[in-house]
């Protein structure tokens, strides 16, 4: 079932992907690293979901899969970050199936 949750979930893991990506290419301190992937998950949580609270982000950037950036997320990934987001962050009840 493809829902709000998946597209979220999807959306996190591919702008995630992409900031790796630029992460590795340039010369960021470890501290610019999780600043931009907080504002990262920030934006799309908010821009998204409307859901912007601190608490929430952080939930969610501490539910993302990391791993070394040569390996794409896999589908189990894909599907526990989904899960979590439909179980952790409220978006109504009508979204929830």
């Amino acid at each position: 079932m493809f829902d709000r949750f998946s597209y979220l979930a999807d959306n996190l893991l591919k702008r995630s992907y992409l900031l790796e990506a630029a992460l590795a290419t340039e010369r960021v301190s470890p501290e610019d690293c999780e600043t931009r992937r907080e504002e990262l998950v920030a934006r799309v949580m908010i821009f998204e979901a409307g859901v912007g609270d601190a608490e929430t982000i952080q939930m969610v950037l501490a539910a993302m899969p990391k791993h070394p950036l040569a390996l794409r997320f896999t589908e189990d990934e894909f599907a526990d970050l989904a899960k979590f987001l439909r179980d952790a962050i409220p978006l109504g009840a009508a979204d929830r199936g």
